[in-house]
This record gives structure tokens, sequence and C-alpha cells, in this order.
């Protein structure tokens, strides 16, 4: 009886971190795919306008772009807003007359505010006539 109490009390240790460790990768899980939260418009537009529109958006809208990527297929901008709100907007090329653009603001990606600011960005993509 004392060999299983202490088989018990060295084992529970091992076990409960197991658990611990299992709870925080499914938590992590969680927040990783939360980060996903944005808004998603296609526009009939090839990437390089597009590329065009995020540079003077993120101009007008006070953004400062933190990192800028560019490559053949895509586009990626990510900044701080003036009330220091994380905000990516990338841009996606769908096919060489399309792009997709994805935006989300906040680190858990707010869809309200992603949905304002890409409404404010679908606007000046129609003024540029894009």
């Amino acid at each position: 009886m004392r060999k299983v109490l202490l088989v018990v009390l060295l084992v529970s240790p091992v076990a409960l971190s197991g658990c611990l460790l299992a709870g925080g990768a499914v938590g992590f899980g969680v927040l990783y795919s939360m980060a996903d939260k944005g808004v998603k418009y296609r526009y009939d537009a090839p990437l390089d306008s597009v590329r065009t529109s995020i540079d003077a958006f993120c101009r007008d809208e006070a953004i400062e772009v933190v990192t800028s990527e560019d490559h053949d297929q895509s586009s990626l901008r990510k900044g701080v807003t003036t009330d220091s709100r994380r905000v990516r907007i990338e841009a996606m090329r769908w096919d060489d007359a399309t792009t997709i653009v994805f935006i989300s603001v906040g680190v858990s990606g707010d869809t309200y505010a992603s949905g304002q600011l890409h409404d404010r960005f679908s606007e000046r993509m129609h003024r540029d006539g894009r």
C-alpha cells in the first residue's frame, strides 16, 4: 500500500503538469485563431494598384507602418493607429485583375473596427478609380 501511495504521489505532479501544458496549448490555439479576426473583401484591381492605395490610405489614416513586405503574390503592412491599436493590412493576388484585401485591427481582431477601417479603405479605392 505504501508503494502504491508513493507511486501516486510521484506520478500526480507529472500528470497534472501534462494537463496544464495541454490546457495552455489549447488556450494558445484559441488566441491564435482569434488573431485572425478581421474583414476580407475582393477588389477588381491588380495587386500593384492596390499596393499604391494601401500606402496612400495608411498616410491618410495616420497609420504608422512598422513592417512593410512586398512579394509577387502579396503585400503586407503592419502598423499602429493614432490611438495605439495594431493594424494588419494584407493584399493577396487572386488573379491578374483581382486582389483580396484583409484588414485586422487590434491584438485579438476587433471585427467592428476592422470593418469600419475597411469601409474607409474601400472609399479610397473608389476615389482612386480602382
